[in-house]
């Protein structure tokens, strides 16, 4: 029987499956929608509200229930989420409400999927299953590009959402019956509002500077993960004639993929010569990478009005 980190690695891969729908879609809603730049860009965001709004509680709901059970609540809702989009969405309002609905599914699969991970796993190698977990998310990340751009040309955007939404149908079933189930420790803070616990954890200086730091971080990965595919889209329409043989939506699932041997030798490199310097030294560089990539259009831009 495989062993219950693979179990979970495996299925935080199908979880993810429909993270990415809409970014990669999102040229062709925000054209039969009519949706402004904005709208485009709140439809994506009320997914990581959804997250946000709810990863505490998730997460915290551990420490009194079984985690399977936690973690088959998230799916269901992200299952919810995902499939509604594609029978029900027909617009911005009802595209929030979905999208909001998948955040809050995969933020109850995503961290209570790592507290089960962190409970059988320990020592020196917790570190390295974890990152292994995280990393994965790439992987799902990818999938769920290349499975959008793959199935919405074949069969409509609609059905790659209901396609991509039986990831998390999947990933529920198998953690459910494949991971033992867990005694939970009976904590006593609140599991809406731990403010108690999140004063504790903020008070520790050095946590809190890791934690704003990947706040930021994440500003950075998925603002350019949810506009990947658009962007794309945009610089092909700019640049110099002749198409790419391959659509935005596969080369943002090869970005996506590379980012999964980077994400663990990050964490081996970290090991080696110490995790605040590696993170100052990629934190930078990926900085520039970004702002170069903005103006990445730029010079195409100017010579295509040239010409």
């Amino acid at each position: 029987m495989p062993s219950v980190p693979f179990i979970l690695i495996v299925a935080h891969i199908f979880s993810m499956l429909g993270f990415s729908t809409y970014p990669a879609l999102l040229p062709e809603l925000q054209g039969a929608w009519g949706l402004s730049n904005s709208q485009a860009g709140i439809v994506g965001s009320l997914f990581f509200a959804g997250y946000i709004a709810t990863v505490s509680f998730w997460t915290a709901l551990t420490d009194r229930i079984d985690g399977r059970w936690v973690y088959a609540a998230g799916s269901a809702l992200a299952l919810l989420g995902c499939a509604g989009f594609g029978f029900f969405a027909q617009g911005f309002l009802s595209a929030c409400v979905f999208q909001a609905l998948m955040g809050a599914g995969i933020a109850g699969s995503y961290m209570p999927g790592l507290r089960l991970l962190s409970d059988v796993v320990h020592g020196k190698t917790q570190s390295r299953y974890i990152a292994f977990y995280t990393s994965f998310f790439g992987i799902g990340a990818a999938l769920s590009f290349a499975l959008a751009g793959f199935i919405a040309p074949a069969a409509g955007w609609r059905m790659a959402f209901v396609y991509c939404a039986a990831g998390s149908l999947v990933s529920g079933l198998m953690v459910f019956f494949s991971v033992a189930a867990r005694t939970p420790t009976g904590a006593t803070h609140s599991i809406l509002f731990p403010l108690a616990a999140w004063k504790m954890v903020l008070s520790n200086r050095p946590a809190a500077g890791y934690i704003f730091g990947y706040c930021v971080h994440c500003l950075e990965l998925f603002g350019s993960r949810s506009w990947m595919v658009a962007f794309l889209a945009f610089a092909a329409g700019v640049g110099a004639a002749g198409a790419s043989p391959w659509s935005p939506a596969a080369i943002a699932a090869f970005v996506n993929l590379c980012a999964v041997p980077a994400s663990i030798l990050g964490n081996e490199m970290a090991l080696r010569i110490g995790r605040r310097r590696w993170i100052l030294m990629v934190m930078a560089s990926s900085s520039l990478a970004g702002i170069a990539l903005a103006f990445s259009d730029r010079g195409q831009a100017g010579s295509t009005r040239a010409g």
